[in-house]
């Protein structure tokens, strides 16, 4: 529904269980969760309803967040990961790139959960969910692909 509609047009309506809608900056696209392969993963469609779902990820996913510019979903994985799906030019929804752009997260996976989201410039802010109920932590982490980088080349935290 949009502001001052009565009637209720359906995007997204199946047999499977869907959450976590996400329009695209630009009004053009759908995010969403759909268990219609038999695990959430996310899918993406244009925002008027019309055209196939194209499934995003591939291994378990929920959460879905546009970047600013409409041309990335990001996703946290079944790996606890955050991943970036660019989106290609054109007509059509055809996923070019996928990126691990945070990884070893203590996300909470299972919806209606949704302890992260991104800053204006596409940054990810997490909530630590590692420290058990009634202690979580927030934490604002900058420049997450060096400190990947970092982690990954054996530096010490």
């Amino acid at each position: 529904m949009t502001l001052g509609d009565t009637a209720v047009t359906w995007l997204v309506k199946t047999q499977f269980s869907e959450a976590h809608p996400q329009v695209s900056p630009d009004g053009r696209l759908l995010a969403y969760i759909s268990d219609r392969s038999g695990r959430r993963e996310v899918y993406v469609q244009p925002l008027s309803g019309s055209g196939v779902p194209a499934q995003v990820s591939s291994e378990g996913a929920t959460s879905p967040r546009w970047s600013r510019d409409s041309r990335t979903v990001f996703y946290v994985s079944a790996a606890n990961s955050i991943i970036g799906a660019t989106i290609g030019p054109g007509a059509g929804i055809a996923i070019v790139k996928r990126t691990e752009i945070a990884s070893r997260l203590g996300l909470d996976l299972n919806p209606p959960n949704v302890n992260w989201d991104l800053f204006p410039d596409d940054k990810p802010l997490v909530i630590d969910g590692s420290g058990g109920q009634g202690k979580r932590r927030m934490a604002l982490v900058q420049n997450w692909p060096a400190i990947a980088r970092a982690l990954g080349d054996g530096a010490k935290r």
